[in-house]
């Protein structure tokens, strides 16, 4: 494993100087660079939790992950040049209202210049930039604005501000965490019918003008605020947007690349 062919996969210049400028260069890039996927569970590769198998198929085979996945081996990264790095657990709010189970999402807290940041590249569509977990205040990002609450005296409660009202995204708790924690979660995430992961086919990545998702049925592509979306009716036309979109790593053919 090298922090260098990782900095290459980023497409960003290597740096060991654990500041907010390289914390914030690291995420933007990698949402840039690195996949949220699920297609090994529709392609029969189990998810295992084991940073080296994380290494391999993000940086070595070029492709992305999901959060245990992508916020895992970016946990690595970040330790090995400096930060103070902290494996926390959350659970995703639901539509009924409801947050689901503690440790269904995996993400970072990292100490930077004296400030607590959240770090989360692997939640799909979410801020640009680490957001300095700061209570009851609006962030302003790039990709949206956020807000941290007190829920207890151990949870916290991150919304966002979206079609003019203020929504939960996810509740989290500050308390340190091993990856083997999550074992549980990530081994049903990939098998249970009930998990939105094994439902469908999905992968996203954000671009330098705005996003692009192809899901099993559709394909949904974000330039400049415009969206524009086109059905998706066979496997053969989801591989071709695959391989088009996400790059030849991607050209599985309906089988899984292991």
């Amino acid at each position: 494993m090298s922090t260098t062919e990782y900095f290459n996969r980023l497409g960003i210049n290597e740096s060991t100087n654990p500041d907010l400028h390289l914390l914030n260069t690291i995420q933007h890039a990698h949402l840039l660079a690195v996949p949220f996927e699920n297609l090994d569970i529709h392609y029969g590769a189990p998810i295992l939790l084991d940073i080296d198998r994380f290494y391999h198929k993000i940086i070595n085979k070029q492709r992305g992950g999901f959060c245990y996945e992508i916020n895992g081996l970016l946990s690595w990264l970040l330790r090995e040049i400096g930060f103070e790095t902290t494996l926390i657990s959350a659970g995703i709010h639901k539509e009924n209202g409801e947050f689901g189970p503690m440790k269904e999402h995996l993400a970072l807290m990292v100490k930077c210049e004296d400030q607590a940041y959240l770090v989360d590249a692997g939640f799909g569509k979410f801020s640009m930039y680490p957001l300095p977990i700061i209570y009851d205040q609006e962030l302003i990002d790039p990709l949206g604005t956020y807000k941290f609450e007190h829920h207890s005296a151990e949870l916290i409660i991150l919304s966002s501000f979206k079609e003019s009202k203020w929504g939960p995204e996810y509740i989290f708790s500050t308390s340190p965490r091993k990856l083997i924690d999550f074992e549980e979660r990530c081994h049903f995430q990939q098998t249970s019918p009930e998990s939105h992961f094994t439902k469908k086919k999905m992968i996203t990545r954000l671009t330098p003008a705005g996003r692009i998702t192809l899901h099993e049925d559709k394909f949904i592509q974000t330039v400049h605020k415009e969206r524009k979306e086109m059905a998706v009716t066979s496997s053969n036309q989801f591989d071709s947007l695959l391989h088009q979109y996400f790059g030849p790593s991607f050209a599985f053919n309906g089988n899984a690349k292991k």
